[in-house]
């Protein structure tokens, strides 16, 4: 909690989660932690809210992977014309959750 208050959010992460996670993705969850830990258990969010909330940062790091890819597929697009012929090319993303 002293970490987020002094806004050392971050520091909370493990530094091999920092270096692949986004920022914001990360800032969310702690913030989501800051919640959970409300000394006021009136404030603090249920269960199906924390589920909820942990979904939609979820959600939201595989419209980014897909924006990242597509990004990529776009600077592929722009270099392929030097090489002459037209390609195609497509990204699929898939969740494995069983």
């Amino acid at each position: 909690m002293l970490a987020m208050e002094e806004g050392r959010a971050m520091s909370v992460f493990d530094a091999m989660i920092v270096k692949e996670g986004f920022r914001t993705e990360l800032l969310s969850i702690a913030n989501l932690a800051m919640r959970c830990l409300n000394f006021n258990g009136k404030n603090r969010p249920t269960m199906k809210e924390v589920s909820i909330e942990l979904e939609c940062i979820r959600l939201s790091h595989v419209s980014l992977i897909d924006q990242t890819n597509v990004g990529l597929v776009k600077q592929y697009e722009e270099v392929s014309p030097i090489y002459g012929k037209s390609t195609s090319t497509s990204v699929t993303i898939s969740d494995n959750r069983s």
